[in-house]
């Protein structure tokens, strides 16, 4: 269904004479999704965050307020979203009952075999011949039963001792997780980016950052010295450089921009997927 979206960002191209090549040049957004956000094509550019992330770039380029387009595309575009989960949650209620009916069919077959053995017992017990085999281990000497029972400690401790050793398997997993993170390094010259601290300080007159998007398209929003440079997709293979005192990056899929500082490479700042904000500065700078 049409919302007019596509339509008003047409009207405002042609009105201004711009042909989608220059919009293109300007936006760096890819011809072919400029073209589906005219034709309202939203299905090609990868789910509603690569969109609206779109939508703004191309709105603002245009000279349009982009909030407004970007109400209608969540009016009609995200809102089957919210209530598929209460959907996917109505089964939930079905299961508890199903679970009893186990529940209660288990027991009662425990207590089934239960009753069993306890009526062959006492049968057992009436026998005049179980008396007599119960009376003779009576008589033999205590310190029998003192060597029988002494397993019985070792045996638990034999037991004890597998969960002893389980507790410290558990140690290598969590310490290999933080090492995973610092792995990213594409090369000998590549300096892992850490990821505890967002602001990191480097020597020199400048701040030369390079951001490559070498696995993929990422969104992304650049400021240089408090003054926003860029915001919007960066397409992969295209490799963009900004100078200044102070750079703040902000990048919607770190696992896919490859970092370059100061000539020296940092790899990824984070996994596929992940959203991370950095600030270099430069060393003494205020």
């Amino acid at each position: 269904m049409a919302t007019g979206i596509g339509e008003t960002l047409r009207t405002a191209r042609r009105q201004q004479g711009v042909a989608l090549s220059d919009a293109v040049a300007q936006t760096r957004v890819r011809e072919s999704y400029l073209t589906a956000l005219e034709e309202e094509n939203f299905a090609v550019l990868g789910g509603h965050v690569y969109a609206k992330g779109f939508l703004r770039s191309y709105a603002r380029f245009l000279g349009l307020d982009p909030e407004p387009l970007v109400d209608a595309y969540r009016a009609e575009h995200e809102q089957p979203d919210e209530v598929s989960p209460l959907a996917q949650q109505q089964p939930a209620f079905a299961l508890p009952t199903q679970r009893r009916s186990g529940l209660v069919v288990g027991l009662g077959v425990t207590a089934l075999v239960l009753v069993v053995f306890f009526v062959i017992g006492l049968g057992a017990d009436s026998r005049p011949g179980s008396d007599v085999a119960l009376r003779a281990p009576q008589p033999v000497p205590t310190s029998e039963p003192a060597s029988a029972a002494a397993p019985s400690p070792s045996r638990q401790t034999e037991r004890a001792r597998p969960k002893q050793r389980s507790r410290p398997d558990k140690g290598p997993r969590s310490t290999q997780r933080p090492r995973s993170n610092q792995e990213p390094a594409r090369g000998p010259n590549t300096v892992p980016a850490p990821n505890s601290d967002p602001t990191e300080r480097v020597t020199g007159n400048d701040v030369d950052l390079e951001l490559a998007s070498t696995g993929g398209d990422s969104w992304m929003r650049v400021t240089v010295d408090g003054v926003e440079r860029f915001e919007g997709v960066q397409s992969e293979g295209q490799r963009e450089s900004y100078s200044g005192q102070s750079i703040t990056v902000r990048i919607g899929d770190a696992g896919v921009v490859d970092v370059t500082v100061n000539g020296q490479e940092r790899g990824h700042l984070g996994e596929r997927r992940q959203v991370v904000d950095k600030t270099y500065t430069v060393a003494g700078s205020a």
